[in-house]
């Protein structure tokens, strides 16, 4: 609760006790968080949650540590498969203490669409995955210690691949267009500024000195020429209105 929590340590505490985190901001009902918080714990849907792929051969499942599923939750895991076609995919659990299976019948096309959202789904959330083994140290299935470059190059590979950004990847923008055929011909000249109303070019320190004040500034110390014009239309306007008050008194 409020706005300064420590969200990695509380997400973390989620995480590895395989439930949730409820983040409350000030402009919430405590009363009624708390309360939607106890029931949802006192109702868990389905815990200590399996998946046997069957013949899929999945590979890179994520997320590797699947959370307990809760009333009023979702869970979506991903993963990479290398046999299309009709498979029965069973979800294994315990419901209130009591080991329960739910078989699920599903169809694998042979390859995914160019520019279709899964994969990159897939691929965002195995970066995730890769990226807290690589900065908490956590281990291998095996037992074995991670290995750091093969992470570091695992994720760069990744979001090359599918177009994302990581600690070392970026999106870049390419331009072909040649803005200056010749920079070695081309002088350093000083770049003139507006001068702020008010001040002299001392204030911009001494690095206007050898300069002219023609060459460092745009204009002095006045205000810009748009501003200079709607005082001016504004002087015209009320002009001609007082012209015609006149006018209008002169004519009663």
């Amino acid at each position: 609760m409020g706005t300064g929590v420590n969200r990695y340590l509380l997400s973390e505490m989620g995480r590895v006790g395989r439930g949730f985190t409820r983040y409350m901001d000030p402009t919430e009902d405590g009363e009624k968080v708390a309360g939607e918080l106890a029931d949802r714990l006192q109702s868990p849907v389905l815990t200590d949650i399996q998946i046997d792929w069957g013949g899929m051969e999945v590979s890179d499942p994520s997320p590797d540590r699947i959370p307990d599923l809760f009333a009023g939750q979702s869970l979506r895991i991903q993963g990479r498969y290398s046999r299309p076609g009709p498979h029965e995919v069973t979800v294994r659990g315990l419901v209130h203490g009591r080991p329960a299976t739910l078989p699920l019948k599903i169809e694998l096309p042979e390859a995914s669409t160019e520019g279709e959202a899964v994969p990159i789904l897939w691929a965002r959330s195995l970066i995730a995955d890769l990226h807290y083994q690589l900065t908490t140290g956590a281990h291998q299935a095996g037992g074995e210690a991670v290995n750091t470059d093969a992470l570091k190059q695992r994720i760069t590979d990744l979001g090359l691949k599918f177009a994302l950004v990581t600690p070392w990847t970026a999106f870049v923008a390419v331009s072909e267009k040649i803005y200056n055929p010749n920079p070695a011909k081309t002088p350093t000249l000083p770049v003139p500024v507006a001068q702020v109303k008010g001040t002299t070019e001392l204030a911009y320190g001494e690095s206007a000195a050898p300069i002219t004040s023609a060459a460092v500034f745009t204009g002095g110390g006045a205000p810009e020429p748009a501003a200079l014009f709607g005082l001016a239309l504004m002087a015209l306007l009320l002009a001609s209105f007082l012209v015609q008050e006149r006018s209008r008194q002169a004519g009663l």
